[in-house]
């Protein structure tokens, strides 16, 4: 279980770093959802953007982890 979730932080660090790097908004997004615990609704309203937006700009970095 530690080593689950060790992958999980060490992926979500890699992502919002490599994110940040590529579109800083999808780097929000996962800081949003992933440590703010927001939800696509709640990342839509403070990032001013659609839904549509935040689901795909969420789905963009889990690609990557959910290969581990």
């Amino acid at each position: 279980m530690k080593r689950a979730r060790r992958a999980l932080a060490n992926c979500t660090n890699a992502a919002v770093g490599t994110t940040d790097l590529v579109d800083p908004r999808k780097s929000q997004v996962v800081e949003l959802r992933v440590f703010g615990g927001l939800n696509v609704e709640e990342t839509a309203e403070v990032l001013k953007v659609s839904l549509d937006t935040v689901v795909r700009d969420w789905s963009w970095p889990r690609l990557g982890c959910s290969a581990g």
